[in-house]
């Protein structure tokens, strides 16, 4: 069940239902792409029909930021709490382990997705770490990574890029991966390794990591006024509810 916001499909169930869902995509072995839209992402998707046109084509888009589910409350349908994307793929991870599935991650700055890929091996030791790349590539080294995830063909691709080039890049490559589940994580890699810390868990389960996240990084205010510009442009659009 799904529910539309600002012209995207969010899946409107609970975070583990979501890590289920996505499990359930890892089993299938068939290609499954996932991103994890915030108010952000779907305000540039609004005024681009080629990104909002990606979003569309995903098999599944969680509701990391609290402005959706805010959102989403005028609408039949609505979320009943957030799937943020990196506890979503840390909640994978036992699963995974359990399954003895593989992991390649792409993204971030060079070494920092080996130094997560590391740590996720050793907090998980059956999850194979097939592979990792960083996020600084040209044209003709995007090809020679694509070629290396289809020698490995893990199990889940990881690729935080940054939005939308993340989504574009899984997107792009739909046909080529030899993946089950590929989710545009964006700074998920380095909290992985270890390089960023989270805000505490009260301040995540009252939906309030935004306002760590402004008080440690004054400079992200002005991403964080898109919110009300958000909500704003939610009311003013007839999406279907329910």
């Amino acid at each position: 069940m799904t529910t539309r916001v600002l012209g995207a499909d969010i899946y409107a169930h609970t975070f583990r239902e979501s890590v289920d869902k996505i499990f359930g995509y890892l089993k299938s072995g068939k290609f499954h792409s996932v991103y994890t839209p915030n108010p952000e992402m779907l305000m540039l998707a609004s005024k681009s029909a080629e990104f909002s046109a990606v979003l569309k084509r995903a098999d599944l888009l969680l509701a990391d930021g609290i402005g959706i589910v805010i959102a989403a409350r005028r609408n039949k349908v609505k979320i009943p709490e957030r799937s943020p994307g990196c506890d979503t793929i840390e909640a994978l991870f036992p699963l995974m382990n359990n399954a003895k599935m593989s992991l390649y991650i792409l993204g971030a700055s060079p070494g920092v997705a080996q130094k997560a890929l590391e740590r996720v091996a050793q907090k998980y030791p059956n999850i194979v770490a097939a592979g990792c790349g960083d996020g600084y590539f040209d044209d003709e080294k995007e090809r020679i990574i694509i070629k290396e995830i289809q020698r490995l063909k893990p199990n889940l691709l990881l690729v935080g890029l940054g939005s939308p080039k993340q989504e574009n890049f899984i997107h792009r490559h739909r046909k080529e991966l030899p993946v089950s589940v590929a989710v545009g994580c964006g700074g998920t890699i380095d909290v992985l390794a270890g390089n960023v810390k989270r805000a505490p868990s009260v301040f995540r389960k009252l939906g309030l990591e935004w306002l760590c996240r402004l008080l440690s990084q004054p400079s992200r205010a002005g991403r964080m006024l898109q919110i009300p510009v958000f909500l704003i442009k939610v009311l003013m659009t007839n999406d279907e509810k329910g």
